[in-house]
């Protein structure tokens, strides 16, 4: 083997000896210095965590490490851990499935029309994968897997399956051949750790069967279709020998109902139409039967609907079913056929809208004022595969969770959660203040919704769930329909590419065709996955909004607008959004061009990446966005999994050599809450972050302070304006630097100002700087400056030295948000995707004066932003000056009439 050259394997390497941490991250044993006179291969050989026993399982899920697809070093790519999800594979959907759509009812159902799933063989529905120089081969119904790596343990893995879990309950496995000892184990796909689903360690042939159905009831599961990686593998005391095993792996076919997939209608639609329902009785032969003896019924409130058969589909029209979530029994007169529940949920036909006049979210014809939240795909769970396992949510279960403890560190995926997991996560994000959460599809070992043009069972029903729980606690969803580019492996060059199901490249794909629709089968296919998602979710009112691809719009903006026009052929319920701003190299106004969506997102990732500190970075970034109607932020603040970064290197020390997390502590804190709040004084209409945990109660009073707010009102435009082209923009550019420094100098007066992109300044503005011009500070008129000295007079605010702020203000004046921090202190260090500076609030005295308001009967609500609540209030015709000796707390001021 060849020694590891990368540096940041080194690096990991290095952090791995300075932690406790080491134990729960792979099982391997605590490195000391001494470590580093090993030679690298043996380093590899603990970093993976090789046990001279024989572990206990023979295969572990690593999703939550690797989170999408990273190339990694040969060594450690060509671990059974890692080589699945970690590098390209292309993947091979159930080949047995088939979809059946009813245009006119809007119903897709799937299932299978065969006797049985082969796993393995010649025949199998699926494909194993192992890494080289291990082998597979095929004879008749049986598949030979021969290890000859050098690990001790290593397998073969059949990857995300999906199935019916009624039509397939039981997996048969039989062993005819076996040198050595040998394992099979079941994972949850999204589920990170160890197997839900093991056999005891065995030796020599044998038969083993495992009633899947029964074991993920059991774990709280309850939809009609699962998503299961397969692992079948080997153990050898001496980590060079060979070892083979062969194997039959099989799902029989099951008599089953097969309902449709989640039926959502709108009660407008409900009440004139009735709510379909649908579903296929198939029998062991896989066959639909229509026999005239067999009947079938769905039953909801009380009510039985009798369902009508036609080319085996069998048919029913609920009709005056009420507004909510309902789930549907449907059973036979046969006792061969169990009864099932299938979800029906009938929404009040309100949905968000993009109101281009007003320029704000409403719903119900209300504008609904910022709107905060995040990606939610990945979950923090302490405990994992133990009884006693469950999520880890707040700053201090976070705290006092010792991840150093097996078996540690671990995430869940949002496809891999339980009805009871999800309502748990989604109750307290409510609670915190959330309104929007977000999810990508089909990048790297994310749960894809296009299976090869079709739309994926297992996904859409966890989907549905997704939503219909979101609804509960009054949460909306964003659908990112794809993520990076479609590609092909042996294309490793782009950021993102997404490896296509085997179907798309038995059709002929190219990776160019992603980039140029053009008609053909890969554009009829791609668009036939896009009908199937609007068919099942255009009425669903959770769902606040779809982009193309997320992040990936940006490299591929005739992508981005072809799918726009064609869910715009279904669907004209929902927001249409993008992500064309990446790395801001230009004004906004020029990303967006080309791109017909409702809105434009950017992402925060690249702030302070110059010599700018964050906080005023931030207040330049926002003043971009307004300088376009319709730009929000769409992403952005990622706190990576600490095992994640420890993994792919991106490890940040303190100046003691200690290692220096990003998740969970106070730096993260600090950088979301000045995007929070800034966002908010500039009135952005959404804040995504991405990937947020631990501090969602940072979003509380943002939601507390925003429901305050008459958002139909109309506020001041700035007395100031500075022009700025796209030399000022680029995140890297000196441009962007020089009008940083504008902003920090205003923030510290403080004095609200705009920036200004067209060839005449805004009718507002009575001083005009040009931001392509070298910074001048700042300074009245009686001072030798620029700014007139009534501007002065008409200033609503004074804050003490130390402190910054940036605030708002209703065209009447008696509205005002203001967002004061503590600026005392900054720490320079590097970061992946978070910048290079730091704001760190040291104590120091805090004083604000509020003046120049109208003489009216006002509110002056000041809130303490460490402490999440109230820190002191004042209703009158003028608020007396506040005043604090020795802080180090951010605060945020909102004034309101009464």
């Amino acid at each position: 083997m060849k020694p590891i050259k990368r540096r940041a394997f080194l690096e990991y390497m290095s952090a791995i000896a300075a932690t406790s941490m080491t134990s729960n991250l792979f099982g391997f044993s605590h490195f000391d210095n001494e470590s580093f006179d090993k030679n690298i291969d043996e380093l590899l050989l603990e970093f993976i965590g090789e046990d001279a026993t024989r572990p206990e399982y023979v295969w572990f899920n690593r999703e939550d490490i690797l989170y999408h697809d990273y190339l990694l070093p040969d060594e450690v790519e060509s671990h059974p851990d890692f080589w699945l999800v970690g590098r390209r594979r292309v993947k091979i959907f159930n080949k047995a499935m088939e979809w059946y759509r009813n245009a006119k009812h809007g119903t897709i159902i799937s299932y299978c029309p065969t006797k049985g799933l082969m796993l393995s063989g010649e025949n199998q529905v699926s494909a194993w994968h192992s890494s080289p120089p291990n082998e597979l081969k095929q004879d008749g119904e049986f598949t030979s897997f021969t290890k000859k790596s050098r690990w001790q343990r290593d397998c073969a893995v059949l990857p995300a399956f999906q199935f019916h879990l009624g039509q397939h309950p039981v997996l048969e496995l039989e062993v005819t051949e076996a040198e050595v000892d040998w394992q099979f184990c079941i994972t949850i796909k999204g589920r990170g750790g160890a197997p839900f689903i093991a056999s005891a360690w065995q030796n020599g042939p044998g038969k083993l069967t495992f009633d899947i159905k029964k074991e993920l009831q059991s774990r709280g599961y309850d939809l009609q279709f699962a998503e299961l990686h397969f692992a079948i593998g080997v153990w050898t005391e001496n980590p060079k020998e060979s070892a083979q095993i062969k194997y039959r792996i099989s799902m029989p076919s099951h008599s089953a109902i097969i309902a449709n997939l989640p039926m959502v209608r709108t009660a407008e639609r409900a009440k004139s139409e009735g709510v379909p329902i649908e579903a296929v009785v198939i029998n062991k032969k896989g066959q639909l039967l229509s026999d005239n003896h067999i009947k079938l019924v769905a039953k909801v409130l009380g009510k039985t609907f009798p369902m009508t058969e036609k080319d085996g589909v069998w048919t029913s029209i609920l009709q005056d079913l009420p507004e909510g979530n309902h789930s549907i029994q449907i059973e036979s007169n046969k006792s061969a056929f169990s009864k099932i529940q299938t979800p029906v949920r009938v929404t009040n036909g309100e949905f968000f809208q993009y109101d281009k006049t007003s320029k704000w979210i409403t719903k119900n014809e209300k504008i609904l004022g910022p709107l905060t939240g995040s990606f939610q795909g990945t979950f923090f769970f302490k405990n994992v595969g133990l009884p006693n396992e469950q999520i880890v949510q707040s700053q201090q279960e976070w705290d006092t969770w010792d991840r150093t403890q097996k078996p540690g560190e671990h995430m869940h995926f949002w496809e891999a959660l339980t009805p009871l997991e999800l309502d748990a996560r989604f109750s307290y994000l409510s609670n915190q203040g959330f309104d929007l959460l977000h999810l990508h599809s089909h990048w790297g070992t994310w749960e894809r919704l296009d299976a090869g043009g079709r739309i994926s069972p297992h996904a859409a029903e966890q989907l549905a769930l997704y939503m219909r729980t979101a609804d509960k606690y009054g949460l909306a969803h964003i659908q990112a329909l794809s993520s990076g580019p479609y590609g092909v492996p042996e294309d490793r060059s782009g950021y993102g590419d997404t490896v296509v199901f085997s179907r798309y490249l038995d059709e002929g794909f190219k990776p160019e065709e992603w980039f140029e629709p053009t008609k053909g089968r890969f554009n009829d296919l791609f668009h036939q996955y896009l009908d199937d998602f609007t068919t099942l979710f255009k009425d669903e009112t959770a769902l606040f909004g779809m982009t193309a691809s997320g992040e990936g719009d940006n490299v591929a903006p005739k992508r981005a607008e072809d799918t726009y026009w064609q869910i715009r052929k279904n669907d004209q319920n929902h927001i249409m959004l993008s992500e064309p701003i990446d790395v801001i190299d230009k004004l906004p106004e020029n990303h967006c061009i080309g791109f017909p969506q409702d809105m434009c997102g950017g992402r925060t990732y690249r702030i302070s990446e110059n010599e700018t500190f964050p906080e005023f970075d931030l207040g330049v970034e926002f003043k971009l966005y307004k300088t376009v109607d319709n730009v929000y932020m769409a992403e952005g603040s990622w706190a990576t999994m600490p095992s994640y970064d420890l993994f792919h290197g991106i490890v940040v020390k303190d100046f003691k050599g200690n290692l220096n997390p990003w998740t969970g502590t106070n730096r993260y804190r600090i950088r979301l809450r000045d995007t929070l709040y800034l966002g908010l004084v500039h009135r952005l209409a959404i804040m995504n972050t991405w990937d947020e945990t631990i501090t969602e109660d940072e979003h509380k009073l943002v939601k507390e302070i925003r429901n305050k707010i008459d958002w139909t009102q109309k506020f001041m435009d700035p007395a100031i304006a500075i022009f700025v082209n796209d030399d000022c923009a680029g995140a890297h550019d000196e441009g962007r630097v020089n009008v940083a420094k504008y902003e920090r100098a205003f923030a510290g007066i403080p004095l609200d100002y705009r920036l200004y992109t067209t060839s005449t300044p805004p009718s507002s503005a009575r001083v005009v700087i040009d931001g392509r011009e070298p910074f001048m500070k700042p300074k009245f008129k009686s001072e030798g400056g620029i700014i007139l000295d009534e501007i002065k007079n008409q200033m609503p605010l004074e804050v003490s030295e130390n402190y910054s702020a940036n605030y708002s203000q209703s065209e009447d004046g008696r509205t005002l948000l203001a967002y004061f921090y503590n600026t005392m202190d900054h720490v320079t260090e590097k970061r992946w995707l978070a910048g290079n500076h730091f704001r760190v609030p040291k104590p120091t005295k805090f004083s604000i004066k509020i003046k120049n308001l109208p003489k009216a009967n006002l509110r002056y609500t000041l809130y303490d932003l460490n402490e999440k609540k109230v820190f002191r209030e004042y209703i009158g015709y003028k608020c007396p000056d506040w005043y604090l000796e020795n802080t180090d707390h951010d605060f945020f001021l909102l004034v309101t009439p009464v």
